[in-house]
């Protein structure tokens, strides 16, 4: 209308370049926290632990037995011995290990349900991690390789789940799990863990050393050699 005056409306500020940051950050971190805790806490196909098979469980242990008896006597004889064990009866060993051994058994918490693959040249450990009912499977798998007085441990991935854990990781939980033990652990310059080539086998006190270890698809194989004499504990002092 002639004479009439439009109104203009204020208009509204254009955001500016960080609150626009800000809002993408807002709605990007908790996908982003979704995909990561999808990530860690997928289960891989790869991970079928063995159940304690109560069917096979008498035959398990007769075959356990036998095996160390094996061992005892050619190392305490100050012989060699080679052995082949299959990745099938490890499994069964390890899940059935409170039936088998319970007053030796290792207590492995917050981890359980372990698992043991083998692949050419190969070993990767898997478990489920627990913590305040969040459950993931932690995975290692890595190259153990005998060089006379050292066993070198090279990890070659860790994961949680699928999500890759850092390089150094793998080191420091082998250091802290190995604290107390007595078991001499170092890094080697090439990044590998060396564990001193020195064993006691329990039974007779006898030192053996790992002379080979190769390991092929479902299966290690083993060679053990006495190091040094056999350690006869004195007779106990009869009562008067």
């Amino acid at each position: 209308m002639p004479g009439s005056r439009k109104q203009h409306l204020p208009s509204r500020p254009a955001p500016t370049l960080r609150r626009r940051a800000a809002i993408a950050l807002l709605v990007a971190l908790p996908l982003a926290l979704a995909a990561l805790t999808l990530t860690a806490t997928c289960r891989p196909r790869s991970y079928r632990p063995a159940s304690t098979d109560y069917t096979r469980l008498h035959a398990d242990k007769r075959d356990l037995a036998a095996l160390v008896d094996e061992i005892g006597a050619a190392l305490n004889g100050g012989r060699p011995v080679q052995l082949q064990l299959r990745e099938d009866q490890i499994n069964r060993w390890i899940a059935a290990r409170a039936e088998m051994w319970p007053e030796a058994a290792v207590d492995i918490r917050p981890l359980r349900d372990p698992q043991l693959t083998f692949h050419d040249g190969g070993i990767r450990f898997a478990a489920l991690a627990e913590h305040a009912g969040w459950r993931a499977v932690l995975s290692i798998t890595c190259h153990v390789a005998v060089t006379g007085d050292r066993v070198l441990i090279r990890c070659d991935a860790a994961r949680l789940g699928l999500l890759p854990l850092p390089a150094g990781w793998f080191s420091r939980l082998v250091t802290t799990a190995l604290r107390g033990t007595g078991v001499s652990v170092e890094a080697s310059p090439d990044g590998a863990l060396a564990l001193r080539n020195d064993w006691l086998w329990p039974n007779g006190k006898r030192r053996f050393r790992l002379a080979d270890l190769r390991v092929s698809a479902a299966a290690v194989h083993l060679g053990l050699e006495p190091t040094g004499p056999l350690r006869i504990p004195a007779p106990s002092p009869q009562p008067q």
